[in-house]
């Protein structure tokens, strides 16, 4: 299944953090953020939908997932 994504470790959500912090709401990029208290898991997905948030991000229009799980290991 992996084989039909591309995987990056740049991450979308450290730019779109960026932005937040400067309270700049970002036209065409969505940021949606679940948390499984159960699990400790953090998963955080940033869709960039148009080209003008593309071009704002400096990353291509798709969507990039982050998973945060400090007790993997």
């Amino acid at each position: 299944m992996v084989e039909k994504y591309s995987i990056r470790t740049d991450l979308a959500l450290e730019q779109k953090e960026r932005f937040e912090a400067d309270n700049v709401e970002i036209s065409g990029v969505v940021l949606e953020e679940n948390y499984d208290e159960e699990r400790e898991i953090k998963i955080t997905t940033v869709k960039i939908e148009t080209e003008n948030g593309a071009k704002t991000m400096g990353k291509p229009v798709g969507t990039y997932i982050t998973i945060e799980a400090p007790n993997m290991a």
